[in-house]
């Protein structure tokens, strides 16, 4: 497990938790605080989605 891992692509990403199984990064979670939508989670993702992997 590692935590706030930064990426860079189109643009700089920082991922808040990202879960690794065997050195390969799987699984990758989004903290957000208290009182926020679950929605914004998911935009963050997609968004992160479109910037780092393209």
């Amino acid at each position: 497990m590692t935590h706030q891992v930064t990426m860079e692509g189109t643009y700089k990403n920082r991922y808040d938790v990202t879960i690794l199984i065997n050195g390969l990064p799987l699984v990758q979670i989004e903290l957000k605080r208290r009182g926020l939508e679950l929605k914004e989670a998911f935009n963050q993702t997609n968004r992160y989605e479109r910037h780092s992997f393209s």
